[in-house]
């Protein structure tokens, strides 16, 4: 941005009229006057307080948008920053925006539950190059949306979603980067992080995101992170990096887990996922695959990509799987080309880890079998391949234990007294 643009004010309890006006009978004094005189290059600072009003973000570009921060959250109510109280919409015209320290509240006395707070662009084709730091969107328990994001292009980093009637955080934009998301959320059937192809209006190809949070606590069927890509034909979901997450389920009856979800239409498929360094808490899956290759000429799911991920605190159901098709469609044909190295699962029966993945890759096992304050492993190895075992006592920290073992191509037995320092153990193949 140019350091050279117009600053403008915007305090609603100001004793005077902020710059360019100079009488409250010419000036409302509100977010939208400025907005309306801003050009290129323009600054506007938001003081602290609560603005009541809609806004419509469009046919403008460069300017810098900044709050005084974007509050906190104490449970049930939103308190301090700068709010934004009514809808917002950032139009395909607007562009080349930097947006900070602020948040977004509805206006919605009458609770309807068709309201949206917020939607950030209109269409897929539309390249935004916009910035966002430090945006929460506090939501009344009744809206529809509290966010969604479209098109491409866009730079998303620290930014929070509570409370939404339904969904917290649609992600329908491609070539998009969202660093550190926080969604929390105690609503009955809320959804937290969706991943979806929607056209016209988007589709999240080539997406990252790194670092994110998700606390589930009010019953839905929703999982933590969704993949979706039914509502037209054609649609593809590609490329997507999620990495240095935390999905924790504090009730018994959601899935703390990230699914991938294909349909019947022609041609829709997911590619190239990468899953790394996050950790799955409470519930009965893990990562759950569903319909992959329900119709002959749909792509289903190719190349999933699993590394480093932690499984632990199943809710004691008896089919408790880091990766599972569930038979919505053909059952044999979860996907292809799933690859799983370097798997933490804790509290459950090895033999329950992965079920029903055909054509799977699976580099490392995690094995919990205690008995008597002893641990045996058992595995299957490849003839001339070598193994090392590990331990933890964290799940983060891996320490190896003995020489390695080369494979003789059958199974293997290996057996150990456990030490409090010693609480977990995998088995890494290291090939020939």
């Amino acid at each position: 941005m140019n350091s050279y643009g117009v600053v403008y004010f915007v305090d609603k309890y100001s004793p005077s009229p902020s710059y360019p006006f100079n009488s409250w009978d010419t000036a409302s004094h509100s977010i939208a006057d400025i907005l309306n005189i801003a050009d290129e290059y323009s600054i506007i600072k938001i003081a602290p307080g609560e603005y009541v009003e809609d806004i419509i973000l469009e046919n403008i570009s460069g300017i810098t948008i900044i709050g005084s921060g974007s509050g906190a959250w104490n449970g049930n109510s939103y308190h301090g920053g700068t709010i934004i109280k009514g809808a917002f919409r950032w139009n395909d015209s607007a562009k080349n925006i930097k947006m900070e320290s602020l948040a977004f509240t509805p206006n919605n006395p009458n609770h309807s539950k068709s309201y949206n707070l917020s939607f950030f662009g209109q269409s897929d084709n539309s390249e935004f190059n916009s910035f966002l730091y430090d945006i929460a969107f506090y939501g009344d328990s009744f809206c529809v949306h509290n966010t969604e994001f479209r098109g491409k292009k866009w730079n998303v980093e620290k930014v929070r979603s509570f409370n939404a009637g339904i969904h917290n955080f649609p992600i329908k934009a491609g070539n998009s980067i969202f660093k550190d998301i926080y969604v929390e959320n105690n609503n009955v059937n809320a959804s937290f992080i969706i991943i979806k192809s929607h056209h016209p209006l988007g589709s999240p190809d080539n997406l990252i995101i790194d670092g994110f949070h998700i606390k589930m606590t009010g019953y839905t069927f929703y999982p933590g992170i969704f993949f979706v890509n039914y509502d037209s034909p054609d649609q593809t979901i590609e490329n997507v990096v999620i990495k240095n997450g935390y999905i924790k389920n504090l009730t018994t009856n959601n899935f703390p887990c990230i699914r991938f979800l294909g349909d019947n239409y022609n041609n829709n498929y997911f590619r190239d996922i990468i899953i790394e360094n996050t950790i799955f808490d409470g519930g009965e899956c893990g990562i759950m695959i569903q319909n992959g290759y329900y119709n002959t000429n749909n792509k289903g799911l190719d190349k999933l990509y699993v590394n480093n991920c932690t499984f632990i605190n199943p809710s004691g159901r008896n089919e408790y799987k880091v990766a599972i098709n569930n038979n919505v469609g053909n059952e044999n044909d979860p996907g292809s080309n799933i690859y799983l190295t370097n798997i933490n699962a804790k509290d459950f029966p090895n033999d329950q880890i992965f079920k029903n993945i055909d054509r799977t890759e699976i580099r490392s096992s995690f094995y919990s079998g205690i008995n008597n304050d002893n641990i045996i492993l058992n595995w299957t190895t490849i003839l001339g391949y070598k193994y090392q075992i590990q331990s933890s006592g964290d799940l983060i920290d891996w320490y190896n234990i003995g020489e390695e073992i080369i494979g003789t191509g059958s199974n293997l037995t290996w057996g150990n007294y456990i030490f409090e320092s010693q609480k977990y153990y995998r088995v890494i193949e290291k090939y020939n």
